[in-house]
């Protein structure tokens, strides 16, 4: 399994990719929320278009990437 850690892990994304960020506010992977905007917040400061939605009283984390 591969890590999502900083601003490294976000440069091997392709710049012109569409990214969505979406998630639950309980699931622990994803640091109850935190950890998805970390994750957008990287994409973000490397040049990333990214949209993020946190849903609350759910679980789980995905990153779409079209």
């Amino acid at each position: 399994m591969q890590q999502i850690v900083g601003k490294k892990w976000a440069k091997k994304i392709p710049i012109g990719a569409q990214i969505y960020n979406i998630a639950g506010d309980q699931d622990p992977v994803g640091l109850y929320g935190e950890g998805v905007y970390a994750a957008s917040n990287w994409l973000a400061e490397t040049g990333h278009q990214v949209q993020t939605k946190l849903y609350s009283g759910y679980m789980k984390f995905i990153i779409i990437v079209i």
